[in-house]
């Protein structure tokens, strides 16, 4: 399983120009981060401009390894070389108003974020994977979808035939009990 560490941040400004959305930075730090504008729902609380900075693979395990400051603030001056100027060289440190760094590798329920394929795989095995025993357990994630992985999308879609399989497995105890 692959890991992915995500550094959420929340600015009391935004710096970056107004219709960015997805930035790619290949050799940086952070090799690709979301800029988002959430509507102000109630005035005073929470900030609207958000930053989600997402590193996979490798590079989330080396930040990993990193205590959750030196990643925020490896993020942090990635961001203030991006967008600094003369007139205001930090705009992403001096704005900051909260953060979060999650780390998939250490979540207790979790333990990484993604599957994919390695050399050997074979057509088949994630349908195998999301094959129910005995009728009895079920599995679901985007590791078990045979159509749509590694994303959300993936878990969602086999979150719903999970279910659908373990409604069918009581219909057909409850027939059972009934004869």
């Amino acid at each position: 399983m692959g890991n992915v560490v995500k550094i959420f941040a929340s600015f009391t400004r935004r710096f970056w120009p107004e219709n960015m959305y997805d930035v790619i930075c290949p050799e940086s730090f952070v090799p690709e981060m979301w800029m988002l504008r959430y509507p102000e729902t109630e005035r005073g609380c929470g900030q609207p401009y958000q930053i989600t900075a997402f590193l996979a693979g490798e590079r989330a395990d080396r930040a990993s390894n990193m205590t959750e400051a030196a990643a925020l603030s490896s993020f942090l001056a990635q961001l203030d070389d991006m967008f600094g100027s003369r007139e205001d060289p930090t705009p992403a440190t001096s704005s900051l108003a909260h953060s979060l760094v999650v780390d998939w590798s250490k979540e207790p329920f979790v333990g990484g974020a993604y599957s994919y394929p390695t050399l050997g795989v074979e057509l088949g095995d994630r349908a195998a994977l999301a094959a129910p025993v005995a009728g009895t357990v079920f599995f679901a994630g985007e590791a078990s979808s045979t159509s749509c992985n590694p994303c959300i999308q993936g878990a969602l879609e086999t979150g719903h035939r999970a279910a659908n399989e373990v409604m069918a497995s009581l219909e057909a105890a409850a027939h059972r009990s009934r004869l």
